[in-house]
């Protein structure tokens, strides 16, 4: 009987470090570039912006990682190696000052293969539209065979 309730609560035991390390585990990961982007594919991102009183980046994205520009003009650069939907992207563009509200993701892969990733994750989506509203997927003029993916409100 002592060894019926040994075995139980030993079984209770590690069943209960198992959901506590599942929750550290997840409690301590970063918030990714698809969830700080959420919003993109319909231009429907907010506050997420280099505040330029502090100097500091507002979104998870950017806070967790301690992410420093790597170039500021118009808008805050942002150089890293990471990934969107599968798609390689080595920089990252937000809003810094002035009438400038563009969200940018650039992505090692062509537009083509962007568009295909995009349109197979989001169905509904409508690229290159012109209106605002829309996001645009172009050649990155910079750097032949890569792309770029953004928002610009005030892009017509």
């Amino acid at each position: 009987m002592i060894n019926t309730n040994s075995q139980s609560t030993l079984r209770r035991l590690k069943l209960t470090f198992s959901v506590l390390a599942l929750v550290t585990i997840s409690a301590c990961s970063n918030t990714t570039l698809e969830e700080q982007f959420r919003g993109i594919e319909a231009c429907q991102i907010k506050n997420i912006y280099l505040d330029p009183v502090t100097k500091k980046a507002s979104g998870a994205y950017f806070t967790e990682r301690k992410l420093e520009p790597c170039r500021v003009d118009e808008a805050a650069f942002y150089c890293v190696n990471d990934t969107f939907y599968g798609l390689a992207v080595n920089q990252i563009a937000i809003p810094y000052k002035g009438p400038f509200s563009v969200h940018a993701i650039y992505l090692k892969d062509s537009p083509a293969t962007v568009e295909a990733t995009l349109k197979a994750k989001f169905t509904n989506i409508k690229l290159n539209q012109k209106d605002g509203m829309s996001p645009v997927l172009i050649a990155n003029p910079k750097q032949q065979g890569s792309s770029v993916f953004y928002c610009d409100e005030y892009s017509e």
